[in-house]
C-alpha cells in the first residue's frame, strides 16, 4: 500500500468492566489511544465496531448473553480532543443486538497532531434502579478510520 492515500486504519480498545451487582450510577472505565500522527496527517473516524466478551478467550457474547448478566445500559463515549463524537453516549448493547456490530457516522470525525483520543465506557442504569453487572466483561471497541496526508 506504499503511496496509497488515504491509508487505512484500526484503532482498537479494551475497556474491563468489574463485577459489582449492587454498583451506583455507573461502572466502567476507558481507554486512551496514542495514534502517533504526523504534522501533515490526519486521521478520520468513519465510525466504530464493539464485540463483547464474558471472560478472556470466551467467545463473543449475544445480546442475550449481555441480558443475563446485565442491568443497566452499555454506552461507549469517544471524545477527540475535549469534544465528544457524536455528540451523545452511543449505545453499545444496540450494537451487540445488530447484525454487524458496527455504526457509522454521517461524516467523520477529524483527528490532528497532538490531539488526545479517548474511548469511555459505562453502565446507564434502568429508571428508578442500579445498574449492575454479574460477571466480569470487557468491551472490545474498533474505530474504523483511515490516515490522511494533509494537501496544502
Amino acid at each position: 500500500m506504499t503511496h496509497q492515500n488515504p491509508q487505512p486504519e484500526y484503532f482498537t480498545a479494551r475497556i474491563a468492566f468489574r463485577k459489582d451487582p449492587n454498583a451506583g450510577n455507573t461502572i466502567g472505565g476507558g481507554s486512551e489511544i496514542y495514534p502517533q500522527i504526523a504534522f501533515n496527517e490526519e486521521i478520520r473516524i468513519y465510525g466504530v465496531r464493539v464485540a463483547g466478551y464474558v471472560q478472556p478467550g470466551a467467545k463473543q457474547i449475544t445480546y442475550a448473553d449481555l441480558a443475563t448478566i446485565l442491568t443497566g445500559t452499555l454506552e461507549l463515549d469517544i471524545f477527540v480532543g475535549g469534544n465528544q463524537i457524536p455528540f451523545q453516549s452511543i449505545n453499545a448493547s444496540d450494537l451487540i443486538l445488530s447484525k454487524n456490530h458496527e455504526i457509522y457516522f454521517s461524516s467523520p470525525a477529524i483527528v490532528e497532531m497532538k490531539q488526545p483520543l479517548r474511548i469511555d465506557g459505562g453502565i446507564t442504569p434502568p429508571a428508578g434502579g442500579k445498574a449492575g453487572l454479574k460477571e466480569r466483561f470487557s468491551l472490545v471497541v474498533t474505530l474504523i478510520c483511515e490516515r490522511h496526508l494533509k494537501e496544502n
